[in-house]
């Protein structure tokens, strides 16, 4: 399964949306989002909330609910 950071540089990109975009309307520095998107710094809950509402125009649930699909407890 795609990690979030991931999903969201697969949606932004056929959207046309830069990071400079993104950037620009969260107050995230664009360094910063470059490095989220990459993987190379850990994306706080902050951030994935103002990246998916201001920047990308989705609900962080957009993403986060194809997580929970895959975690089911099936135990009881």
């Amino acid at each position: 399964m795609k990690q979030l950071h991931e999903m969201i540089a697969e949606y932004r990109k056929p959207k046309g949306i830069t990071q400079t975009c993104i950037s620009e309307v969260t107050g995230i520095d664009n360094k910063r989002i470059s490095n989220i998107e990459t993987g190379r710094v850990e994306l706080k809950a902050e951030e994935f909330i103002l990246i998916c509402q201001k920047g990308l125009g989705v609900s962080p649930s957009f993403f986060t609910s194809r997580f929970l699909e895959t975690k089911k407890d099936y135990s009881a």
